[in-house]
């Protein structure tokens, strides 16, 4: 498994309704068949984590839209999953957002104004 490493790349942009979206695609493992992959975030140079809306993509998928990307540089790997474990990270790709690119703050203090 350790040989394991899938190409990620940044497709594009897009904007759908008032959002920003990055679409992310990636093709299978040189060797091996996986169960699975696992897709992890940096955001502006700080430590990678797991996606959490992407923390057990089906083997069948190379593809992933992370609906809530944050302002600044968004950077992401994937691995590959199979019985015995976790891939090597692939290569990195990253796409910087500015402010003017995302849409406003969500709205605050939502309530229910009858009795």
């Amino acid at each position: 498994m350790k040989g394991w490493i899938a190409v990620l790349a940044v497709l594009f942009m897009s904007t759908l309704a008032y959002a920003e979206v990055i679409q992310l695609a990636w093709g299978p493992p040189a060797a091996g068949t996986p169960t699975g992959y696992r897709l992890y975030r940096s955001i502006n140079g700080a430590a990678f984590a797991v996606l959490s809306t992407a923390s057990t993509i089906p083997a069948t998928q190379t593809t992933f839209t992370d609906t809530l990307p944050e302002r600044g540089t968004n950077c992401y790997y994937i691995t590959a999953l199979d019985a015995q474990g976790e891939s090597v990270p692939s290569n990195t790709a990253c796409k910087s957002l500015e402010a003017g690119q995302l849409p406003v703050s969500a709205p605050q203090a939502l309530r229910i104004t009858n009795p």
